[in-house]
């Protein structure tokens, strides 16, 4: 009776305003999916986020549901700022609905076959307690549409009266501004699904609104991919950020640096210090900077760690911290001016890896010091890190084409023999290193590849077919090696020497024609005394 009473008490108020929904059998046939546009506001309750209050509309915009409701929980925090209410008084001035109550509404009007629509509704369907597949079939976030992906990690949302205001000119009162009503929240999501409801995703329409949407943040608002920017450390007291702009970032790059953050100044033993952070307009932007630092050292120094690379500036000690992770990255040097980031991609990476190639970085040329042509160098970034020790690996194996050495630091530096191209990976790499970088957890995640497959099948016909002229790695394993030789860029490089341990899985009859030449003793010593040099008679295949 108490119940009823407050139920005829919502009527007279026009706090709740019900209308009987039964879909007949024939309504069902030409509407199979019902479409019903939901909204709400939650407050913190000692059973987790709990609804306090709700809004729901038909496909035609008839209001179905719009009242308060009372929470099954002690209220923990009343979220003010977008729901208008301070205490439990304030709520008993609003006539709620008891939680349960609501629930059997929307039971009662929401087929299990229906999909759901709204601004940001998850967390209000969950907080309702609706499953998928009993109560609803799908649910549509209309947040989902415009938000911008800055990275497979971040992602910028806007909340409805940002998408409101400026896709359609209406000012709607924002989540935190205590004025908000589900209702008419609903309301506008119902015509935003209606207007973009055909356009896809990636149509030059949405690039747009999501481009406008984004823009149209403040810039302290705005949420900035890591990937496109920069740490600035131990800068002296005094600088200002202009100053940073103008002596530390090189010209060539300054027109597309977005901002510059205020400094952030802190105590330290050696005095007061700043560390601030430089946001570029794309990631590429981030690469040219880096690329640029790197090929100055008569200004920086730098050294490189797996999480990222740190240079500093030799005149006032400022750090240059970039947070890509190194160990993705191969760098690309001396590439001719008539090379495109495409033929880099298909001229330098195996076939077997170029799915896994994430993005070779826009070429940076500069002429050389005779100033007789234009060199440029990039760098390639993988998807995964075995991806790097495979492509360094697969290049020693290829002595026609490529040739190494060590550098000062004992890192790997491949040229191309033909082109004369150097490829070297971000993260310094010893040949020791490599040969043994597939025995541990680079391995095992490279099993998991598509591209294992290949590469082993391959590896064990190199090492069949190639002779001891050359490392060998067979399945993942290193094998000892047995004498030295010198490689065309005059630096000792472990071979393989006979004892190849390989498993035997067919054994094939071929004839063999064999030659055997006299030679005197003192040629090749007083143990032997004849080389026996095989040769394949016409039309054998050559055993493998």
């Amino acid at each position: 009776f108490f119940f009823g009473h407050v139920f005829i008490s919502f009527r007279a108020h026009s706090c709740l305003v019900l209308r009987a929904y039964l879909p007949s059998n024939a309504a069902m046939a030409t509407w199979d999916f019902p479409k019903f546009y939901l909204d709400g506001a939650l407050v913190e309750c000692t059973v987790g986020p709990k609804p306090v209050c709700v809004a729901l509309l038909d496909e035609d915009g008839g209001i179905l549901l719009n009242c308060y409701v009372v929470p099954n929980g002690a209220v923990t925090c009343w979220n003010t700022q977008s729901t208008n209410l301070k205490s439990f008084n304030d709520l008993l001035e609003c006539n709620p609905v008891h939680l349960e109550q609501v629930v059997e509404y929307l039971h009662r009007f929401i087929p299990p076959e229906s999909i759901l629509l709204g601004h940001g509704i998850g967390a209000v369907v969950e907080a309702f307690g609706l499953q998928k597949g009993e109560d609803y079939a799908y649910v549509i976030d209309i947040s989902d549409w415009f938000a911008v992906q800055l990275s497979p990690t971040l992602c910028q949302p806007f909340s409805l009266a940002h998408i409101v205001k400026l896709l359609m000119g209406d000012d709607v009162p924002d989540h935190d501004s205590g004025d908000r009503d589900p209702l008419l929240d609903a309301q506008y999501a119902r015509m935003l699904y209606f207007s973009y409801k055909d356009v896809p995703y990636d149509h030059p329409i949405m690039h747009q609104a999501r481009e406008t949407l984004y823009m149209g943040l403040p810039k302290e608002k705005r949420l900035v991919d890591p990937a496109s920017t920069v740490k600035l450390s131990c800068i002296r007291e005094g600088t200002a950020a202009e100053d940073i702009k103008k002596s530390i970032i090189p010209r060539q790059v300054m027109h597309v640096v977005d901002k510059v953050n205020e400094i952030e100044w802190t105590d330290e033993k050696e005095g007061r210090v700043g560390k601030t952070v430089v946001v570029f307009k794309q990631t590429h932007d981030v690469a040219q900077m880096i690329l640029r630092l790197h090929s100055n050292p008569d200004d920086w120094d730098w050294c490189v760690k797996k999480e990222g690379q740190t240079y500093t500036n030799k005149h006032n000690g400022i750090r240059v911290e970039e947070a890509e992770d190194v160990a993705l990255k191969a760098y690309v040097h001396s590439i001719p001016d008539d090379w495109s980031e495409v033929e880099v991609k298909k001229r330098l990476v195996p076939d077997i890896l170029i799915p896994h190639v994430k993005e070779i970085k826009p070429i940076q040329f500069r002429k050389t010091k005779d100033k007789s042509k234009l060199l440029g160098r990039t760098h390639i970034m993988f998807s995964s890190e075995w991806c790097v020790l495979e492509m360094m690996r697969m290049m020693q194996f290829m002595t026609h084409d490529w040739g190494w050495t060590t550098q000062l630091d004992g890192s790997l530096l491949f040229s191309h023999k033909k082109d004369h191209i150097l490829v070297e990976p971000a993260l310094p790499l010893s040949f020791e290193e490599l040969m043994s970088a597939f025995e541990t957890a680079a391995w095992e995640e490279a099993e998991a590849q598509s591209a294992q497959y290949e590469w082993v099948d391959m590896q064990m016909q190199v090492s069949q077919s190639k002779g001891p002229d050359r490392p060998h790695h067979v399945g993942g394993r290193k094998l000892k090696a047995a004498e030295k030789k010198e490689t065309g860029m005059g630096e000792a490089m472990d071979v393989v020497g006979p004892e190849l341990e390989l498993e035997v899985v067919e054994v094939v009859e071929v004839e063999v024609e064999v030659e055997i030449e006299e030679v005197e003793d003192e040629e090749v010593g007083e143990d032997t005394a004849m080389q026996v040099v095989p040769q394949y008679s016409e039309g054998v295949a050559v055993p493998q």
